[in-house]
């Protein structure tokens, strides 16, 4: 008999998290930029029309005029260093040709794209520090959630700067690392391309020399041999910034160089945007983030971590320079758009402090950095920031306006502050155990920025279907193309937005003029014409009697003319085709498209085109219900009434007009304004004014 030996070969199923380890990396990193890819132009499509202005109207004039060929706006030389995201976008408005809907979408569909692959420079630059594949995702990954990729809903250059800035740091931190002519080049061009599509990160290259500084400072001649490249192309584009002029090379943005550098506005300023960076990255990251670069720079394990370190702080520290310049010279909100580049490396950095909290020396610095981070979120209430238009450059704060929305200002501002508080103990809490303790707090970033970003991008969804129902007005946003009337002049009018102005310039091609009437500010740096009513009511623009279709603004006026045909009056613009030579007869300036008559506000009626001119203008004051009683005192050509208004009570003005050779005007003061939606002080709601002729020619 034989015998033999038998074996048996148990084979069993790999589970779900080793078939996730066995992925590859690049999958995954792809994986990534299609889904964020879709979700952005998902929401892009439910955007539904351009809402920051005149930034929007800027890029979107520079595409279409570089689709034709030019460099024109409104027949003005766009003297616009900014230029890659338009010339980018030309091919796209070429292909859209007149449906400027068309255009629009497919230039969102670029911005999408843009903002998806942001996330391949930051797997590579967490990568190039030697962290792991999946900690390189997990940055990747919360890079795409980040509320300020909302960004990419909007025609202009943030989220197409964003990823070759990016770039340039990668760039950078390999050109420290092996200093050749040719990692030099390529951080060169990176950042010349940011710089060209952004001109905030001309400050790339300091950054750098800074960075290259640090790193080498045993052996600076060296370093000077070294970095020669750099060093030349910094001393040539001096010199030809020198011998164009400051103002000219600068063109558009020539009015930084009057900007004051007050030093107390400066620190004020960098250390509200500071805060406000450490909500909009999440928090929780922060204490870690810090640390590592803090270790990086004082004590780095390598040359390349040390690299990075030195090159963030001192971005960072330009980047919230140029946003404290800005913001202590007028604009006096945070700018986190200015900001938007360091963003995405607080996870890199965060992996880095983490790799030290197995220390005393990193955990000791996470800890002291989040218990620093509750103390700010405990004291400061971050509510005041979304007043009048704070939010208005930044995704985080239209997060923070929605919670106030659905909970109140104050409830908003301790649901926040409780949130940064327990963030703040789990970002000292994980270095306990800094293994699970890096999964746990990427988690949780991850977590609380798409929440945010939810937040911000319902508000923008929110603001750009109001703008277009407000300033747009119809179902066709081309209206005024599509009247036919030939070229045509916006008139602002007294109290108009410059938001409305651009809206109707961005969508309607015809209209190729603004009037400027009386005080109201410029729209825009491409050309306006100051305008005046003469006495006889004719409009004269620099000396010239207007002759040609007048889109007139009434977002808080309301105007009624003589010499033109209404073609058509949406919710907040009256379209009017000559018929002669248009005449203002009334301009009832002060009146809000909601019927609220701003407190102040003024009716003017001008004499015929044939003499004087002898009416009755009849309009009705009310309140709505639940107002208080106000008294409004009406005065003006001989006639004076106080008018008491009772919330229910609407009354009927019947005011006498001899209007002769000059216009007769009536004012409308409330001896106690009421305040109406949006903090206007007003005297009451005003029916339009409706003017009947009397004397020989009868009513």
């Amino acid at each position: 008999m034989t015998s033999g030996l038998s074996s048996t070969v148990t084979i069993t199923r790999p589970t779900l998290r080793e078939r996730a380890v066995a992925v590859p990396a690049w999958i995954g990193l792809v994986g990534l930029v299609a889904v964020a890819f879709l979700v952005r132009v998902v929401t892009a499509l439910a955007h539904s029309t351009p809402r920051f202005f005149p930034d929007e109207y800027i890029y979107a004039s520079l595409g279409r005029a570089l689709s034709h060929g030019s460099l024109e706006i409104r027949g003005q030389a766009a003297s616009f260093p900014a230029l890659l995201e338009p010339l980018l976008a030309a091919p796209l408005w070429r292909l859209a040709g007149d449906d400027i809907e068309l255009g629009y979408r497919l230039v969102q569909g670029l911005h999408a794209l843009a903002a998806a692959l942001t996330a391949v420079p930051v797997y590579l630059i967490a990568r190039r520090l030697g962290l792991s594949a999946r900690l390189a995702l997990a940055c990747a990954a919360i890079t795409l959630v980040l509320p300020a990729m909302v960004l990419s809903a909007l025609v202009t250059a943030e989220t197409v700067a964003l990823p070759l800035a990016l770039g340039a740091v990668l760039a950078a931190i390999v050109a420290i690392d092996r200093p050749t002519w040719q990692t030099q080049v390529a951080f060169l061009g990176l950042a010349g391309l940011a710089t060209f599509a952004r001109v905030q990160y001309v400050v790339l290259v300091p950054a750098f020399l800074v960075a290259a500084a640090v790193v080498e400072r045993r052996d600076l001649r060296g370093a000077v041999r070294a970095y020669g490249v750099t060093l030349a192309a910094l001393g040539a584009g001096t010199a030809i910034l020198l011998a164009a002029g400051t103002g000219r090379a600068l063109g558009y943005y020539r009015g930084v160089t009057d900007l004051a550098l007050d030093p107390a506005g400066l620190g004020h300023w960098a250390a509200t945007d500071a805060m406000l960076l450490v909500y909009a990255s999440g928090l929780v990251l922060v204490p870690g983030a810090l640390a590592g670069l803090a270790l990086g720079v004082a004590r780095p394990r390598s040359r390349v971590e040390q690299a990075f370190a030195v090159l963030v702080v001192a971005l960072a520290a330009l980047l919230l320079l140029e946003a404290a310049v800005y913001a202590s010279n007028g604009s006096q909100r945070f700018q986190e758009r200015y900001l938007v580049a360091l963003l995405p490396l607080v996870p890199v950095a965060f992996c880095l402090g983490m790799r030290r909290a197995a220390g005393r020396a990193g955990r000791t610095a996470i800890v002291i950095a989040a218990a620093g981070i509750l103390l700010v979120a405990m004291v400061v209430p971050v509510a005041g920031y979304t007043a009048l238009d704070g939010n208005q450059d930044s995704p985080f704060l239209h997060a923070l306006t929605q919670l106030e929305q659905s909970f109140g200002s104050g409830s908003a501002a301790l649901l926040v502050a409780l949130a940064a508080g327990a963030l703040a103990l789990v970002a000292a809490a994980v270095t306990l155990r800094p293994q699970l303790g890096t999964a746990v707090a990427l988690a949780a970033a991850f977590a609380v920025l798409g929440t945010t970003a939810a937040a911000a991008t319902a508000y923008d969804l929110d603001v750009s279907d109001r703008i277009r129902s407000t300033f747009v007005g119809t179902d066709d946003p081309r209206w005024v193309d599509a009247a036919d009337v030939g070229p045509v002049s916006i008139l602002q009018t007294p109290h108009a937005r410059r938001q409305q102005v651009s809206l109707q310039l961005f969508y309607n091609s015809s209209i190729d003029e603004i009037l400027r009437l009386g005080d109201t500010t410029e729209v825009d740096a491409f050309g306006s014409r100051v305008t005046r009513i003469a006495d006889d009511g004719t409009i004269v623009a620099d000396g010239e009697v207007v002759r040609r279709a007048l889109l007139v603004q009434e977002y808080a006026s309301w105007a009624q003319l003589e010499g033109a045909v209404l073609e058509r009056r949406t919710v907040s613009s009256a379209l009017w085709r000559p018929d002669g030579t248009p005449r203002m007869a009334v301009l009832l300036a002060g009146r809000y498209l909601d019927g609220w008559l701003g407190a102040g506000s003024q009716l003017t009626v001008w004499p015929g085109a044939d003499g004087p001119r002898r009416a009755t203008v009849e309009l009705t004051l009310s309140l709505p219900t639940g107002a208080p009683p106000v008294t409004v005192d009406v005065s003006g050509g001989g006639y004076r009434r106080p008018v008491r208004l009772q919330a229910g009570r609407p009354v009927a003005l019947r005011l006498p007009v001899v209007a002769t050779r000059r216009p007769v005007t009536f004012t409308f003061t409330p001896r106690r304004p009421l305040v109406a939606p949006g903090n206007r002080p007003v005297a009451a709601l005003a029916t339009p004014p409706h003017l009947h002729p009397i004397g020989a020619n009868g009513p």
